[in-house]
């Protein structure tokens, strides 16, 4: 029997403008050995994917000064290979227009505040799965 890869650490960007939900997110992904920079605004969340060898970004749509969708559009000029998981709720009439449009406009995930922790880690798998170089051979 073959054993499992172990997991992927991925190099992470958190941006919500809600800075405890953002720190929560940043205490989980940190405990589970992922790298993560944290920020509560997105024009500071693109600067760091210019600064950082970063896998995934996770944004917030509804931010104040530059929301979430050109957020994305901005990271996939960058880094046209980042994956993306873009989350939402703060409109919770409009939320699932955000995300579509998200999805659209290239997020490889989205999730629907409030979410729970496992929902998370499952679209990052999803996004980045566990893989080793024996197994990709």
């Amino acid at each position: 029997m073959t054993p499992a890869a172990p997991p992927r650490r991925a190099t992470i960007v958190v941006i919500d403008d809600n800075v405890e939900l953002a720190k929560v997110l940043t205490q989980a992904l940190q405990h589970a050995g992922h790298t993560v920079w944290m920020t509560d605004d997105a024009k500071e969340g693109v600067r760091l994917l210019q600064l950082h060898s970063v896998d995934i970004l996770i944004t917030d749509l509804v931010m104040p000064e530059q929301d979430g969708i050109e957020t994305i559009q901005l990271a996939r000029k960058l880094r046209p290979n980042l994956r993306v998981i873009a989350i939402s709720g703060d409109a919770p009439r409009h939320a699932g227009v955000y995300l579509k449009l998200a999805e659209k406009l290239g997020a490889d995930r989205t999730l629907l505040k409030p979410f729970q922790l496992g929902a998370l880690f499952e679209a990052i798998e999803d996004v980045f799965p566990a893989r080793s170089d024996a197994a990709a051979s």
